[in-house]
């Protein structure tokens, strides 16, 4: 990998060469003129505007690419430019296409339907005064000739491609500043005209001399150094997904981005989870491993290895499987913020399809202990660990399960009450796990009876995060002890609420409905220690009781876990201090 830096003219000269090409997984140009002029703006400040990110074409990485969306007349590529770069390799953008082709339809005048030209009047009203504003930069519509004229306006518009020819530029500056007596102040005075039009030169030669710098990657680079390097270099922190390259590897055939479009618009679930393309196009990977005889494994390198034909022959009957899998999450529990990882799923997901596919058994008997396998799997570790060879591991093992009938191993999870208090942090793994298992056992909100909708569903301090100022700990108050599933609109309505304030009503309110007996089931659902005829229902939820109040909540969530993962839990304190060293390891 190196780092390469071109003058504005030098990277134009690139450009009308053709040595830069889109890769097609790219989207097409669709910045604004307001982002483009705020581009040029600002190699006009020299301020800096990001490095791009480029991958020589080679034998070895082949993707399907388009021209930069820029139109550049044939005739304004001289011959010397041509004879120079012909022996240059080309190259694949994959960081920088909106930038690079903004500096194009600017620079080169390549735009289609618009010219753009420079306020000379403006320009002197902005630089002199310090101001930071882009209306000096103004479009014109091209006339139908194409034919389009380098000065506007009295010679007051000064086209911007024009601006990279010093000799021209700085005769065009001098004729309007000095001579067309456009600026009242300027009329008579001489030496300030002449100031004024060097001010206006000087900020064209910074755009002349602007440095770009390029990431040239090496062109043996292997597919994954590629993805991880444009993570980390891309300015807006999109990833390059192998999905991404496999669009641009498959194209026309199949248009993996249509496909997927399509697969998105029949199966709503994918929308839902936020689902990429490359987890269908590892189900793909699985399914391919399993039926060659090889390790399943869902790499890069396997995914970008599959056939065109069997990704057309199979896709409609993995994303099948892949959808039903997310749906099963969905019943467990799962939402878009409480789904750990989703590369469990491709697993299971390729599981089920193997079973109807190959082995042709049915699932009926084995859904309780996946439920299980994938309760012990989530919840083993405060973070998610799934890697693609843990993705193909999980898949050897369900698949051995049912054709060899060995037993599906659950990892061991352990926990205790106290446990279960100290964890605070939405985005642990055991978090989002024990979310997932109070949302499967509350179907209706606590404060309203109104069955939960998972798409407007939140989780509620029960006693609100402000007792901090009470000097409650904060910790114990983030605890997932200390939280419900409720509702959007009630976690709005309940905000910093006591529980002692809120519970208690609803409680009279039920008694006066002679609702008791459902207020007891929602309570119960709910995770909510003691039911509402006990004298002691309203005494627990006291701030000064607040410490056991969380203990008797975490015990029930013991107890649920205990439902779910069965033998697979233990609480053991000693092995929870282990286990807590093992996670430190890893």
């Amino acid at each position: 990998m190196q780092t390469i830096t071109y003058d504005l003219n030098a990277l134009l000269k690139r450009i009308k060469s053709k040595l830069y090409t889109i890769p097609q997984f790219q989207r097409d140009f669709v910045w604004t003129q307001s982002q483009i002029r705020l581009l040029i703006d600002s190699i006009s400040r020299n301020y800096p505007i990001g490095s791009l990110l480029t991958l020589p074409k080679s034998t070895e990485i082949v993707l399907q690419s388009k021209s930069i969306n820029a139109t550049v007349a044939e005739e304004e590529t001289d011959q010397e430019t041509t004879n120079e770069e012909t022996n240059q390799e080309v190259q694949y953008i994959l960081d920088g296409q909106q930038r690079l082709t903004a500096i194009a339809r600017a620079f080169l005048n390549a735009n289609p339907n618009k010219s753009y030209y420079f306020d000379l009047k403006i320009m002197l009203e902005v630089f002199v005064k310090g101001r930071e504003d882009i209306n000096w930069i103004r479009t014109r519509a091209k006339s139908s000739n194409s034919m389009e004229s380098e000065r506007k306006d009295k010679g007051r518009l000064l086209r911007t491609d024009i601006v990279l020819q010093q000799q021209k530029t700085d005769i065009f500056v001098s004729e309007y500043i000095e001579d067309s007596g456009d600026i009242p102040e300027l009329i008579n005075n001489k030496k300030r005209a002449r100031e004024a039009a060097a001010v206006i030169k000087g900020i064209f030669e910074t755009i002349r001399k602007y440095q770009i710098p390029i990431v040239v990657l090496d062109r043996d680079a292997p597919l994954e150094s590629v993805c991880r390097v444009f993570e980390t270099i891309n300015s807006t922190g999109t990833r390059l997904t192998t999905f991404d390259l496999a669009v641009a590897k498959f194209f026309p055939n199949p248009d993996l981005r249509d496909l997927w479009e399509k697969c998105k618009s029949t199966h709503e679930i994918f929308n839902y989870f936020e689902v990429d393309g490359e987890r269908l196009l590892q189900v793909l990977a699985l399914w391919d491993a399993k039926i060659s005889g090889r390790f399943p494994e869902a790499t890069r390198r396997n995914l970008l290895a599959l056939k065109n034909e069997f990704i057309t022959k199979n896709w409609e009957k993995a994303a099948s499987f892949l959808a039903k899998t997310y749906h099963w999450a969905k019943s467990n529990g799962a939402t878009p913020k409480t789904l750990s990882n989703h590369g469990i799923l491709v697993s299971i997901a390729c599981f089920k399809l193997i079973c109807n596919d190959i082995i042709q058994k049915p699932l009926t008997n084995i859904e309780p202990i996946l439920k299980r396998w994938y309760f012990s799997k989530i919840m083993r570790t405060s973070r998610a660990i799934f890697t693609n060879y843990i993705i193909g591991q999980d898949f050897i093992a369900l698949t051995k399960h049912i054709e060899e009938q060995t037993p599906l191993e659950c990892l061991n999870v352990n926990l205790t009450i106290d446990k279960i208090i100290e964890i605070n942090k939405p985005q642990d793994t055991r978090y989002k796990a024990i979310q997932c298992i109070m949302i499967a056992n509350t179907n209706k909100d606590l404060m309203t009876s109104d069955l939960l909708d998972t798409n407007s569903i939140e989780d509620h301090h029960i006693f609100p995060r402000s007792l901090q100022k009470q000097g409650i700990n904060k910790n114990k108050l983030d605890s997932i002890a200390n939280r419900i599933i409720v509702s959007k609109d009630t976690n709005r309505s309940l905000s910093d609420d006591k529980p002692e304030n809120y519970l208690t009503k609803l409680k009279n309110d039920a008694i006066k409905s002679g609702t008791l007996p459902e207020l007891n089931k929602r309570l119960l659902d709910s995770l909510i220690p003691d039911n509402a005829n006990i004298s002691e229902f309203t005494e627990q939820l006291k701030i000064q009781n607040f410490d056991t109040f969380l203990k008797k909540r975490a015990e029930l969530i013991l107890t649920k876990i205990k439902e779910v993962l069965g033998d697979s839990l233990t609480t053991n304190e000693e092995q929870t201090n282990i286990d807590e060293d093992m996670e430190e390891e890893e």
